[in-house]
């Protein structure tokens, strides 16, 4: 966000919950087109060369690039600079390669299916929202706590 949107923006808002909303839902339009792009060429090789190994070609780079854009660009873009989420980052690439190595597997087993766009992307969809559901629980168990989380008494 240049300078000048984010002078705009803080004017416009007095709290700063409802502008990091706002802001992160900037990032998250902004998500849309690297990630489409960078699918094309993979599009391209599933089109041209309808394999197993392009349609898993196809669904690794979907997977890889929504997962990991969306937490490390979405969601925790304010913490990047943080060594907690770089700890946190360790066990959620050993269960993205196990995603990955899942579906590869479930490709190689059912290639009918694999072959099938809508059965394909069903598959993605469940893995993808099983990973991003267990990646946000292990970024929140690393998170440190800070004032608000500690109980007074």
């Amino acid at each position: 966000m240049k300078p000048h949107e984010r002078d705009r923006l803080q004017s416009l808002f007095s709290s700063g919950g409802e502008l990091r909303e706002l802001s992160k839902e900037v990032r998250w339009d902004r998500l849309y087109a690297p990630l489409i792009i960078g699918a094309i060429p993979f599009l391209i090789f599933v089109v041209f060369s309808p394999t197993t190994f392009a349609i898993i070609a196809l669904q690794g780079y979907m997977l890889t690039g929504i997962l990991f854009s969306i937490i490390f660009l979405v969601e925790e873009k304010d913490n990047l600079k943080e060594p907690w989420l770089w700890k946190a980052s360790c066990p959620i690439v050993l269960i993205h390669i196990v995603a990955i190595v899942l579906l590869f597997f479930w490709d190689r087993a059912y290639p009918e299916l694999a072959s099938k766009g809508l059965v394909s992307m069903a598959a993605l969809w469940i893995v993808g929202l099983s990973e991003y559901g267990l990646a946000l629980w292990i970024i929140e168990l690393c998170r440190p706590a800070t004032e608000d989380d500690v109980p007074t008494q």
